[in-house]
């Protein structure tokens, strides 16, 4: 139990990282496009994990078979292009708090895949919770696209944010069957190296904008590796094998909380009235998803007993 408080802490500290990440994110953005930011920043993470792996052999991942092989490839294209690529283009739509808002969905969208993966049952709250949270997405595209400094009003374009918290679920879901299996330096590395790869055809245009990010753009970008990305993951990695998918992903409801503090207090951004109810309704309605399957599914609320290696 004393060993959970701890991962309870380091969840804490990576939403307040996480935060932190929406307002790195619309900085670099000054210099460079979403596609080229999302390639590079990836592209020195996997250099990280390489790097590991050359200096801890032990950390090395050993795969059995093709089907490890295929399911990590898979995880890679999920949680790198089909995760960032939107979530980073959508802030060239909405500020970094709303951005922030539209990912908290994303324990929603777990909870619904995992009933259909793992078939559980559906009970009326999750699909009422779930309309509920969409209805909120909706209200914070509509409300709040054109309000940052660095868009364009284009709902559209800021409602393809919501393939991120999609994309995000389903690598948690997929992260759950795995913790068992493999160390954390591991599995998390050798995603986030197949995720760079499968960019490589966007290789070229990353390369171009190397030149034009300023000092401060790569102090940002530096954080976006690190504490953005190799240590936020290492320890969602390690949650996942301690604690429930559905307790892990609870904690995404205090992103916005920190991205809203970290916008206020850097770019001296804050949502409208309106955008900001929407993120209260969409919080809503993901919070009665997740009570509504606690209260369906015991083995929601049990802590597994046994820590992976």
């Amino acid at each position: 139990m004393r060993a959970n408080r701890g991962i309870h802490a380091a969840l804490m500290i990576v939403v307040t990282m996480w935060g932190l990440v929406f307002v790195a994110i619309a900085r670099v953005l000054h210099s460079i496009d979403p596609v080229q930011l999302v390639v590079i920043r990836f592209t020195l993470i996997a250099l990280v994990f390489a790097g590991m792996f050359i200096v801890l052999p032990q950390r090395r991942p050993h795969l059995n078979g093709w089907r490890d092989w295929s399911l990590f490839a898979a995880m890679g294209v999920i949680a790198v292009p089909g995760a960032q690529l939107t979530i980073v283009n959508g802030q060239r739509y909405l500020s970094p708090p709303l951005v922030s808002l539209v990912v908290t969905t994303s324990p929603a969208f777990a909870a619904i895949i995992a009933a259909f993966w793992l078939k559980e049952r559906i009970v009326s709250r999750q699909a009422i919770g779930f309309l509920i949270a969409l209805v909120g997405v909706a209200v914070v595209i509509l409300a709040g696209s054109g309000t940052s400094t660095l868009s364009v009003d284009n709902p559209w374009g800021a409602a393809l944010t919501v393939l991120s918290p999609m994309s995000w679920a389903l690598y948690t879901v997929l992260t759950k069957t795995l913790t068992d299996r493999f160390d954390p330096i591991a599995a998390v590395g050798l995603a986030m190296i197949a995720g760079s790869l499968s960019m490589l055809p966007l290789f070229p245009h990353a390369v171009a904008g190397l030149g034009d990010i300023t000092p401060t753009g790569w102090g940002w970008m530096a954080f976006l590796v690190v504490g953005g990305t190799v240590v936020p993951y290492l320890v969602w990695w390690r949650a996942l094998g301690h604690l429930t998918a559905a307790t892990t992903t609870a904690y995404m409801y205090a992103i916005p909380v920190t991205a809203l503090f970290w916008s206020w207090a850097v770019l001296g951004i804050v949502p409208s009235a309106v955008a900001l109810l929407g993120g209260a309704v969409i919080i809503a309605g993901v919070a009665m998803i997740q009570f509504a399957r606690r209260s369906t599914r015991s083995v929601d609320t049990a802590v597994p007993q046994e820590v992976p290696a």
